[in-house]
């Protein structure tokens, strides 16, 4: 069988008819409705997948140092949280917050898109990476320890992009971190982070 078209070929499924000959191959008249009927599937899978809601998966790990995502690999435990891109952890010095944790989201940017980001306080440190590059603000490297509000941008070419966030609570204690901001929005939309084969 061919490759699965897009969903936007998807137009109803042939009948054969009985003067038809049974013919294979990739145009042949007993191949068609078979790629027709994957093709509603696809067109089926992506109305699916385009309803559903927006989410980071939240991956935590029980050391409160960590900086990369790459040390994230074995969280100690995972979560998925509905999000456009805002977060507010409630200010705390108990359960996960005093840990390390990665906020992951996967979107597709349609066209080059700058997304504004307000980080209104944090305690300890946040990181925040695009396709595992850290995004500077302005001079510093990180937002560290900050009650001042400031504004970090997330700078998307055309394509798909893996946006993580990294809080810490490096220096123990209370850990608080409220960040806004819609990710998703007219030219960025949201991409489940998993796929299905056909």
């Amino acid at each position: 069988m061919s490759d699965i078209s897009t969903s936007s070929t998807f137009s109803g499924v042939t009948k054969i008819k009985t003067t038809d000959r049974v013919l294979g191959g990739d145009l042949g008249v007993i191949n068609i409705q078979a790629q027709q009927l994957a093709n509603r599937d696809k067109y089926l899978l992506d109305a699916l997948l385009a309803m559903s809601e927006p989410y980071y998966t939240v991956k935590v790990s029980t050391n409160n140092k960590l900086t990369l995502p790459s040390e994230f690999s074995s969280p100690n435990y995972q979560f998925s949280i509905q999000s456009r891109g805002t977060w507010m952890e409630p200010q705390t010095n108990h359960h996960m917050y005093v840990n390390s944790y990665m906020l992951e989201m996967r979107v597709n940017a349609r066209l080059s898109t700058t997304v504004n980001m307000l980080c209104n306080y944090v305690d300890d440190a946040v990181y925040v990476y695009l396709d595992g590059v850290l995004i500077p603000n302005g001079s510093q490297a990180s937002l560290f320890n900050n009650a001042t509000p400031k504004v970090f941008a997330i700078n998307m070419t055309t394509g798909g992009h893996l946006i993580q966030i990294v809080k810490n609570n490096n220096g123990g204690g209370a850990s608080y971190v409220s960040l806004h901001g819609d990710i998703i929005g007219p030219t960025v939309t949201f991409v489940r982070p998993y796929t299905l084969d056909f």
